[in-house]
């Protein structure tokens, strides 16, 4: 389900078996599954996004939260701050990690303040943002970062007045449920849908 390639080792997400990494040079395979007893496991055995930021940390997202790879002990350290299905994680050029979970729309670590900020509980309950199901994050040549959505079509995140604009059915977009984003050299997104694929020129 999610696969992440660091130095040698491939780390692959599995459905329901926790993670597998696969040394490519020894071929050697260590797996990793939840185990209620100890703590120092990965907190769920089905696993939806592995991330490495650029300063080489771990994290691993599943149903029910967020985890973080100790590489020196070799464990793992659940995050408390997050609960919830993480479904994808990106960093941005600010060195900040995005969450994209579904249900509990967006949470962002402010890498200033070391904080989680959970934008569920900072917005109005009718900002749709709130408690959507978003299932992707997108980085785009412009540096926008962009959110895919089961149901409520896409978010741009707009840096300025720290909220995101909703491109939705109501605002034109055919089919709300998004799957992936992509960018084109004009600055067109791209989007596969339930309906298939979608061009939005978000210029006009």
């Amino acid at each position: 389900h999610a696969l992440l390639l660091d130095g040698d080792d491939l780390w692959i997400g599995t459905f329901s078996r926790g993670i597998d990494i696969y040394n490519t040079k020894t071929k050697k395979l260590t797996n990793y599954r939840y185990n209620a007893s100890n703590l120092s496991s990965i907190n769920d055995d089905c696993i939806f996004s592995i991330y490495r930021t650029k300063a080489g940390d771990i994290y691993v997202g599943t149903p029910v939260g967020l985890n973080k790879f100790d590489r020196v002990k070799r464990i793992f350290i659940r995050i408390p701050e997050i609960s919830g299905f993480i479904y994808d994680m990106k960093e941005d050029d600010s060195g900040n990690l995005w969450l994209a979970s579904y249900g509990t729309g967006a949470i962002k670590l402010d890498v200033k303040t070391n904080k989680w900020i959970h934008y569920d509980v900072i917005k109005k309950s009718n900002n749709p943002i709130v408690r959507s199901k978003l299932t992707s994050i997108y980085i785009d040549s412009q540096r926008r970062i962009i959110f895919s959505s089961e149901g409520r079509g896409i978010f741009i995140y707009n840096q300025k007045t720290d909220d995101f604009e909703n491109i939705s059915e109501p605002q034109g977009l055919p089919n709300s449920v998004i799957y992936g984003i992509l960018d084109d050299p004009n600055g067109n997104l791209w989007l596969s849908s339930n309906i298939g694929l979608i061009c939005v020129d978000v210029k006009n």
